[in-house]
């Protein structure tokens, strides 16, 4: 299936800001196409896509409700795609479930001094830079996380190759 069949929601979940307009330029440069709701978005609206691109902007505490943290879990039940953008979404809600059982990672640490990420496998020919350049410059200390349960750090990795900031769980 070639890159522009797939059928990708992004959610805007930024407060207002306008950040969804770099996660679409970057999935278009890509060869994919996107759709764009707001928030809410319940789990029955997620399973009409084939992955879902979330981002919360600069909401550094409050990221996922626990509504949104179980659509999103049966969104992934159904064995689609997933990728969380955002400020220190893995600190928000690690020590909860959703980001053991079904993100499949952990937290290392919250402040990574990346800021430059490459795709890889099914993510190939993305690259993102989290600050600077011509993105929305709004990652102040972006979380690293640590693949659990069979989940492999292959899809966005740092340029050291050490930190990751994906982990594959299920297939885009």
């Amino acid at each position: 299936m070639k890159p522009m069949q797939r059928r990708v929601l992004v959610v805007d979940d930024d407060g207002g800001a306008l950040y969804q307009t770099y996660i679409t330029s970057a999935l278009t440069d890509a060869g994919y196409g996107s759709a764009v709701q707001a928030t809410p978005v319940d789990a029955a609206t997620l399973a009409l896509y084939d992955a879902v691109v979330w981002l919360t902007g600069d909401d550094a505490t409050t990221s996922l409700t626990a509504a949104e943290q179980t659509a999103l879990a049966a969104y992934l039940e159904g064995g689609c795609g997933l990728i969380l953008t955002g400020q220190n979404i893995a600190s928000d809600i690690s020590g909860g479930t959703f980001l053991d059982e079904y993100l499949h990672a952990a937290l290392a640490s919250n402040n990574s001094s990346d800021i430059s990420l490459s795709g890889l496998d099914v993510m190939a020919g993305l690259s993102l830079i989290l600050a600077g350049g011509t993105g929305a410059n709004n990652q102040s200390s972006p979380d690293v996380i640590t693949p659990l349960h069979g989940a492999t750090p292959e899809s966005l990795r740092a340029q050291d190759a050490e930190n990751y900031y994906l982990c594959r769980a299920n297939a885009l």
